[in-house]
């Protein structure tokens, strides 16, 4: 232990002794050059008060509540290796509102509800909510006392005056406010027995068959409105692979089935087996037949489905599982 104490004696006595060698060769620059240290430390290491003002802002932050706003982008051409999903709102809760008014009679609150639709928010709305209120419109009209009251004299009246301005059909019923007058003839256009043109600030009425014989109907299927706008997103589809998203069944009581009317009208129809391979060309489905089969790929995409069709001739019912695969046939 004594040999210990002596060794950390002589070991401070050496240190001792270095320090005022030091000192006496160089003097006051050794308190100089610690204090330049000690600045260029202070300088390279200190925040500004932007950098500070926004680490502070940042950690607040941190600490709050945030929003976040969902926004829904189209991208430049459909994706067909994902699944058909909508994230939009189509006013589901307002239509069941409109329904159970409906329901109880109380058909005053649904064509005040109407109304406000009509001028305002229908303008900005999603297309199947267009799609929707169309054809709740065609429903409720039919069981509407108003409508049914008010419409058979306007038929009537633009039937002898095809062309007649809109304001002129409000003198049929002198005592009706002109808002419930405009939300008939709303209704009539929404039923497709009523053909509006604008002129100048108002409209020139007619009935369907005045037009028939112009360019300004087109004669279309007896589709509904969501029908229609089923089709014409369906269209965009390259391929329309069953089963049909559960977005659809949101809408429509059964889609496969309005697929099928759609089919029979000519504006789909089921894909050959070409047509099938080319929908899962470089999908994992027939990467792994192909795989099992020991079938070369090489070659462009025609010839190695033409290949596969030959030494292959059941792939393509595998590969849709005995659910149908259809395509686009009609564009208008």
């Amino acid at each position: 232990m004594a040999k210990k104490q002596d060794g950390c004696f002589i070991t401070a006595a050496l240190i001792a002794i270095g320090i005022m060698t030091v000192w006496e060769a160089f003097g006051w620059w050794i308190l100089v050059i610690l204090l330049l240290c000690a600045a260029c430390w202070w300088f390279f290491n200190r925040k500004s008060p932007v950098v500070q003002s926004k680490q502070d802002s940042s950690i607040q932050q941190e600490n709050e509540p945030t929003i976040t706003i969902g926004v829904y982008t189209r991208s430049i051409g459909p994706d067909y290796s994902k699944p058909y999903q909508r994230p939009d709102h189509d006013g589901e809760r307002m239509f069941a509102e409109l329904r159970d008014f409906v329901g109880v009679g109380d058909y005053d609150a649904v064509r005040l509800a109407l109304r406000k639709i009509a001028w305002g928010t229908h303008r900005y709305s999603t297309p199947m909510f267009k799609a929707q209120l169309a054809d709740f419109i065609a429903e409720f009209a039919k069981i509407d006392p108003l409508f049914n009251g008010m419409w058979p004299a306007y038929k009537r009246l633009i039937s002898d005056n095809p062309g007649m301005i809109q304001s002129k059909v409000y003198q049929v019923f002198p005592n009706v406010s002109v808002d419930d007058q405009r939300y008939v003839l709303y209704f009539a256009e929404h039923l497709n027995v009523l053909k509006r043109k604008k002129k100048g600030n108002s409209y020139t009425l007619f009935l369907p068959t005045q037009l028939i014989d112009t360019d300004e109907v087109k004669v279309m299927d007896d589709l509904s409105a969501i029908e229609r706008q089923m089709l014409l997103e369906l269209s965009e589809r390259k391929y329309i692979r069953l089963p049909l998203h559960e977005y659809w069944s949101r809408h429509l009581e059964n889609p496969e089935k309005t697929l099928g009317k759609l089919v029979s009208l000519g504006y789909f129809k089921r894909a050959d087996d070409s047509e099938v391979l080319d929908a899962f060309y470089k999908k994992a489905e027939l990467a792994m037949i192909l795989k099992e089969a020991k079938l070369p790929v090489s070659g462009t995409k025609e010839v190695v489905i033409n290949r596969i069709l030959e030494q292959l001739p059941n792939v393509a019912e595998e590969l849709v599982m005995g659910k149908d695969l259809f395509k686009p046939t009609r564009t208008d």
